[in-house]
């Protein structure tokens, strides 16, 4: 049975206490969640946890802390027939608890935000479903949700309710309403206002579920001084709401790269920069990570790195960074049939990969870093570390990466391995202290660098913990640079150990730069490979098969595609090189995946999934290209488009040439029959174009809608085409009286 722990959220100070706790630390600045209850009328100030008062101490009923409602919502907008996965079912459990949490707050904070009924519907319906976006991947997914909620699903409710509850679940995280958006700048004022409130309560609610965990059991809210006061009662740890609701700072949690830092990096890389030029190389392949990716300016960093030494960079997700380095550690592990859990902890993020030697079969980036949780938690305190405080770093630990854990559970996993700096330095430290014990007594040692032990990092830990900064870069082993985060990486190493219930992790010295490498050879070199399938088509695939794709009429498109590409190249039609062959098929695969929000304008749609789902594989450049070329499918590709005058002008003609071949391919396969077999260009004996066309029957619709193409043809290609329609047996297609 869970103990109820009760936790007081009050709106100024930025501490928490509970009984017999240690006295709080000083107060903090007001952040950008305590801002929205700040948003509302009265100037109340936003707070984090503060007193561990009873209810009645801090000015609330002792029994206002009262169970969450049930949330009262039309049966049909709650029976919507979203797709049954795991990632759904999970969304709308939380989304469950959010609204739940919503509606407690709308009604004990009436009087402060003084929105009517209208509103309070809005504001549950968009709390039942603004995580729904989540089930196509996390990157993006308040706009997916808001896509999701626009067009009709099978979300049931009133018209005029729609455009809201749309706009109150793209904005519950991230961007906050604001004129620089059109859609918010075209509302009323009032309803502006009235969207503004309903947003911090939204934002609000979703905090108080932030790990999904349903840890909020009963709630009372109150106005009092000018503050808001939150009173729960947990049924279980709520440290990452706690958390959540204070957005600490520091370090990554400020999201800004420092100018000192980012000139001694421009730095370096000049030196790398002139290193290639001085070896002549040809190609050069540039990734950033976390601390690029999580930052606000981050890309003004990519430019000026352009700009200053000639690298081009490529910002990887953090799925993306975690399958380059199980490509990277895997590859220099002997094949193995059983399961393996690969960690890589990071300076701003820590990765978790289930796999075996034929692929990954999970993949988890957590906001966990090695540099991030030292920011957070010792970023002025450079002594010893209490085991209170390290105990309180691994309960944050625990409840981030909680459900990582809770998926790698369900895995029958036979070994740990540990990539990175951080696990090669904790093992030579639990191999440096073994050592100077065994000298001690005078036992044999017989501990590894090469696998590190529960028990040898336990000593390390409380080796490092015992020293204040300047001891610990005299702890034997230990690399003296990274003697300030080296607690904050034990802590991450130590946790997953515990949670997994592994004795120890095997060390590798392989890391995400020999993932870069690998997974270039791969794709240089296809046929190296082996059989396992590319990541690039599995993510695609993945993607495809989520939104229902129908895969026999893509598979036949894509094939059309294909064949035209490589036909008009042969005859010198085009010189595109064979990675935009590539980029054609899986933009094939994928150019009808928008008919699952809606059939009107899924062009459109399919454009906007494209870009906003995390492809494995795939660089920010060549998912843009795929995204248009699907787009471009029912679009003529010109300046008259504004989607196209939105590319880089270094892809515009590669877009409107593979678009072409999108285009006549989905065309020949109009009537979704198949029926059209083989489609090629040639040249007639005078030189003329002609398009070849054979079927295994009569096919006048698909051939009727590929002529509407000519004009298009003739002003890519700038020559005129024939059209030959022929069936399999040679014989000249029957066409229909014009």
């Amino acid at each position: 049975m869970i103990a109820e722990n009760r936790t007081l959220h009050t709106a100024s100070t930025g501490k928490t206490h509970r009984r017999a706790a240690p006295a709080a630390a000083d107060p903090t600045p007001e952040t950008p969640v305590q801002a929205e209850l700040a948003s509302l009328p009265t100037d109340a100030r936003s707070a984090a946890p503060a007193a561990p008062a009873t209810e009645a101490s801090a000015g609330l009923p002792t029994d206002s802390a009262s169970p969450l409602p049930d949330v009262s919502l039309p049966d049909a907008a709650c029976t919507a027939p979203l797709p049954e996965t795991p990632a759904m079912n999970e969304a709308l459990e939380h989304g469950r608890r959010v609204a739940a949490i919503a509606e407690a707050l709308f009604q004990d904070l009436a009087e402060l935000h003084k929105l009517d009924d209208v509103w309070g519907r809005r504001l549950l319906l968009a709390a039942r479903f603004h995580d729904i976006g989540l089930a196509g991947g996390r990157k993006g997914h308040h706009k997916v949700s808001m896509r999701l909620i626009e067009e009709d699903l099978g979300l049931s409710m009133p018209d005029e309710d729609r455009p809201y509850v749309a706009l109150l679940a793209r904005y519950h995280r991230k961007a906050r309403p604001s004129r620089k958006h059109p859609r918010f700048a075209g509302l009323k004022r009032r309803d502006r206002e009235a969207l503004r409130k309903a947003v911090a309560l939204l934002r609000v609610a979703d905090a108080l579920d932030y790990t999904h965990a349903g840890v909020v059991g009963h709630l009372a809210v109150s106005v009092k001084k000018r503050k808001v006061l939150i009173a729960l009662r947990n049924l279980g740890d709520c440290t990452a709401e706690r958390e959540r609701l204070r957005e600490q700072g520091g370090g990554f949690l400020r999201n800004r790269l420092q100018e000192e830092t980012m000139t001694r990096t421009i730095a370096v890389l000049r030196g790398l920069a002139e290193m290639c030029a001085v070896y002549n190389t040809s190609e050069t392949i540039a990734i950033a990570t976390a601390a690029v990716r999580d930052a606000v300016n981050g890309q003004e960093f990519i430019h000026r790195v352009q700009e200053k030494t000639g690298l081009s960079f490529t910002v990887v997700s953090g799925r993306e960074e975690a399958r380059l380095i199980y490509l990277g550690v895997s590859s220099g592990l002997e094949p193995s049939d059983g399961l393996r859990l690969y960690i890589d902890i990071g300076g701003g993020s820590t990765e978790l990969i289930v796999a075996d030697s034929s692929g990954h079969k999970n993949l988890d980036s957590l906001k966990l870093g090695c540099v991030r949780l030292t920011n957070l938690f010792f970023e002025e305190d450079k002594g010893p570390v209490s085991a209170y405080s390290y105990a309180a770093l691994q309960r944050y630990i625990r409840n981030e990466a909680l459900h990582s854990f809770q998926r790698i559970a369900g895995f029958e996993i036979a070994e740990a391995v540990a990539s990175s700096g951080t696990a090669q330095n904790l093992a030579e430290i639990a191999a440096a202290l073994a050592q100077e014990e065994a000298a001690r007594t005078g036992s044999p040692c017989t501990v590894s660098k090469q696998v590190l032990s529960y028990d040898g990092l336990r000593r390390a830990v409380k080796a490092l913990c015992a020293r204040d900064l300047e001891g610990r870069r005299s702890v034997p082993g230990i690399n003296p640079n990274r003697a300030d985060v080296i607690i904050a990486g034990a802590a991450i190493l130590q946790t997953i150990m515990e949670e997994q219930g592994f004795e120890s992790v095997t060390i590798s010295n392989r890391n995400l730069q020999n993932g870069i490498l690998a997974d270039y050879l791969m794709r240089t070199y296809p046929q190296k490979a082996g059989t396992i399938r590319p990541a690039r088509e599995e993510s695609v695939l993945q993607l495809a098969r989520f939104c229902r794709f129908e895969e026999t009429h893509s598979r036949h498109v894509a094939g059309l595609a294909l064949e035209l590409f490589d036909s008009a190249k042969a005859i010198g039609l085009h010189d595109a090189p064979p990675v935009s062959r590539e980029l054609l098929y899986y933009a094939a695969l994928l150019h009808d995946i928008g008919i699952f929000i809606s059939f009107a304008n899924h062009h459109a749609h399919t454009h906007y999934l494209i870009r906003n789902t995390e492809l494995l594989g795939f660089t920010e450049r060549e998912i843009e290209l795929m995204a248009a070329v699907a787009f471009f499918h029912r679009k003529r590709a010109s300046k008259k488009m504004p989607l196209f005058l939105e590319l880089d002008e270094s892809i515009r003609e590669e877009v409107r040439l593979l678009s072409l071949f999108l285009t006549l391919a989905e065309r020949l396969d109009e009537s979704h029959r198949q029926i059209v077999k083989s489609a090629r260009f040639e040249r007639t004996p005078n030189g003329d174009l002609e398009l070849r066309l054979v079927g295994s029957g009569p096919f006048p619709i698909e051939l009727e809608e590929v002529r509407r193409s000519g004009k298009l043809i003739k002003k890519v290609f700038r020559a005129h085409l024939e059209f030959r329609p022929c069936l399999e047996d040679g014989r000249a297609m029957p066409e229909r009286d014009e």
